[in-house]
């Protein structure tokens, strides 16, 4: 498992290492905005963990470039901030989790991260899913106006 690591700092990055352990995963850390995207551009990454401070962005700044994100990968936000407002607006935005860095047992958050990486793969497929069914549906309607089309062509010229 590869997850990207987006934080400024280094304290808090040592502290997500410590608690994301127990997955053996292969942790790339970058601390700017502008480097988590020459990653994500660059790698193949499982998932991305976001701080929501950056020296180059603000919360409210970080929602429609996570939305982009939050297609491709889940996208998990690690954040200090207790704000309903800014939680809600990063779950719309496509973000799969909000995890606080204060209050998570420390076990729970790679449990988190996880869980957050099986609901992307499970919406993804079901997404796909709907995705087919939306072009069989197509497909079906289609043959039915050909079908349509050449029974009246049928009956114009009186053919039986």
């Amino acid at each position: 498992m590869r997850l990207l690591v987006v934080e400024d700092n280094p304290g808090d990055e040592a502290l997500l290492r410590r608690r994301l352990a127990t997955l053996s995963a292969e942790i790339e850390a970058v601390a700017t905005l502008r480097a988590a995207r020459s990653a994500l551009d660059h790698g193949r990454f499982d998932a991305v963990i976001f701080d929501l401070h950056l020296p180059d962005a603000s919360p409210r700044g970080l929602s429609p470039l996570l939305q982009g994100y939050a297609e491709k990968l889940p996208v998990i936000v690690w954040t200090g901030v207790q704000d309903t407002e800014i939680a809600l607006a990063l779950t719309r935005a496509g973000v799969t989790d909000v995890i606080d860095k204060a209050c998570e047992p420390p076990a729970e958050v790679a449990m988190r991260v996880l869980l957050a990486i099986e609901r992307f793969e499970r919406f993804a497929g079901l997404k796909r899913i709907i995705d087919a069914q939306t072009t069989l549906g197509r497909l079906v309607a289609d043959q039915a106006e050909q079908t349509a089309c050449a029974l009246r062509l049928v009956a114009a010229a009186g053919v039986r």
